[in-house]
């Protein structure tokens, strides 16, 4: 019995001392995944760190390498311009390049010579209109005042402030009414006596609130009125406009003058890069050529006839020039 009873202890102690070995194991095998973890997130962090690395590295490098390519073509294009310009140098001093000077200088004037007769010439016909205008506007307000019946200013705002305060005393003697009303003895039967004093107040009442209707009526149709005669005042007048087709210009109109004006800047502008030949230069003596006067001019304005005229005088000397300087 007492061999039994040692062995049972015996199982005992062996089955606790494997209980123990195998938590023991348990709280190792978790201290080897914790520092597998560790390492494995270092190891993830260490990848991470390097992508983003690479990614500056990999953006660094390509502005560097735009830098360096804007700086080469920065390079090359300033040793085309003075290629460019070594060249252009050297052709200025041939005579194509002699003549183009000579053509250049008269070539600005004549743009500005457009610009300046342009504006002159509009600004001539603008006020040529504005006067046109201003002497039919009274005949204009004359016929539209005659042809729509209209109440005057005055009239309406007399009539605008009679209205309200007709308005404001029908609605105080309505609240007089109402208190009379109110206040009333009323019959055994419940009903309310009338009295002379609320039906006076009644009427009046009526009577001042049709009347301030009657003059707000009057003010409101009048500016009903005066906003058609001055719609038709302003139709009318505009009406008077500006002639078409009138140009200072003999053959070209003010489109065919700004496509004269793109070809000479185009010349100017390119000359140091096309070079251009005698052939290529805008004839500058065409755009010297005011139309003559004319029959139709006869009823033009006196200010439009002495633009004309100024404009003619000065062709002359413009054109003096440009057959003096070979460029016509």
């Amino acid at each position: 019995m007492q061999m039994g009873l040692a062995a049972a202890v015996s199982s005992i102690d062996s089955r606790i001392a494997s209980a123990s070995h195998a938590v023991e194991y348990r709280h190792v095998d978790a201290r080897k995944r914790e520092q597998v973890c560790m390492r494995t997130n270092t190891w993830l962090g260490l990848i991470f760190l390097t992508q983003v690395d690479q990614k500056f590295q990999d953006r660094r490098i390509a502005k560097e390498q735009k830098a360096r390519d804007e700086a080469r073509d920065a390079m090359f294009a300033q040793a085309h311009a003075a290629a460019q310009q070594g060249q252009f140098a050297m052709w200025i001093q041939t005579p194509d390049g002699q003549r183009f000077e000579r053509w250049s200088h008269h070539a600005l004037e004549a743009l500005r010579a457009i610009d300046d007769r342009q504006d002159a010439w509009e600004l001539a016909w603008e006020l040529d209109l504005q006067e046109r205008r201003e002497a039919a506007r009274p005949q204009i307000v004359a016929d539209a005042e005659a042809s729509v019946p209209t109440v005057s200013a005055v009239a309406m705002r007399r009539a605008r402030l009679q209205g309200f305060v007709a308005a404001i005393a029908a609605a105080f003697l309505g609240f007089i009414w109402l208190v009379l009303v109110m206040v009333a003895p009323t019959s055994p039967d419940g009903e309310v006596t009338v009295t002379p004093g609320s039906v006076v107040a009644m009427l009046l009442a009526g009577i001042v609130g049709l009347l301030a209707a009657w003059r707000l009526w009057v003010s409101f149709a009048g500016e009903r009125r005066r906003g058609v005669v001055k719609a038709k005042i302003d139709q009318a007048i505009g009406a008077i406009g500006l002639p078409e087709g009138k140009s200072w210009h003999r053959r070209a109109s003010e489109e065919r003058l700004r496509e004269v004006q793109a070809r000479i800047s185009g010349v100017v502008e390119n000359a140091s890069v096309k070079f251009p030949r005698n052939a290529d230069l805008v004839q500058l003596a065409g755009t010297y050529d005011t139309r003559p006067a004319g029959p139709e001019d006869a009823n033009a304005p006196a200010t439009i006839q002495r633009l004309l005229e100024a404009f003619r005088y000065e062709d002359q000397r413009r054109v003096a020039e440009l057959k003096r300087d070979n460029v016509a």
